[in-house]
């Protein structure tokens, strides 16, 4: 959205790169919140800005990307999935059921405690989701001319 071009530089992991932007080997990088806020609290990185669209309460110093770039958005998460012939039925008490556990006090600590702010919803929500999440980066695929080697 902005025009850059940033060349790729490929860590074994989250360490190993906050290592190279420490050390000044890489110039930036981006990592999630959850990876970066002690880092950043501690003044070994500094924080420019987040890609979530609205300010995070667990940074709420942190500009937004989309401040600069309206919708731009971008970020990290996790799903569950089961097979495509899982019987409907199933699907519905699983959802439920971890809805549930989503909402508890004792996970929503735990997931405070990693910086991370878990969220639900239903099955139709997360295909449309998905479905979203592939249509934007399959532009940004495609803009960028990548390729697997």
């Amino acid at each position: 959205m902005a025009g850059l071009r940033i060349q790729h530089i490929p860590y074994r992991g989250a360490p190993e790169a906050v290592a190279g932007v420490v050390a000044g080997d890489t110039q930036m990088m981006f990592e999630n919140l959850s990876g970066a806020l002690a880092q950043i609290r501690v003044g070994r990185l500094k924080g420019i800005a987040i890609t979530s669209l609205s300010p995070s309460p667990k940074a709420p110093d942190l500009p937004t990307v989309s401040q600069q770039l309206p919708g731009f958005e971008t970020g990290v998460w996790f799903g569950i999935f089961a097979p495509s012939a899982t019987p409907a039925p199933l699907v519905k008490r699983l959802n439920q059921d971890l809805s549930a556990l989503i909402a508890s006090a004792e996970l929503r600590e735990q997931f405070d405690r990693l910086e991370m702010d878990p969220m639900g919803g239903s099955p139709a929500e997360a295909t449309a989701f998905i479905a979203s999440e592939l249509a934007k980066w399959g532009k940004v695929v495609a803009s960028s001319g990548a390729t697997i080697d």
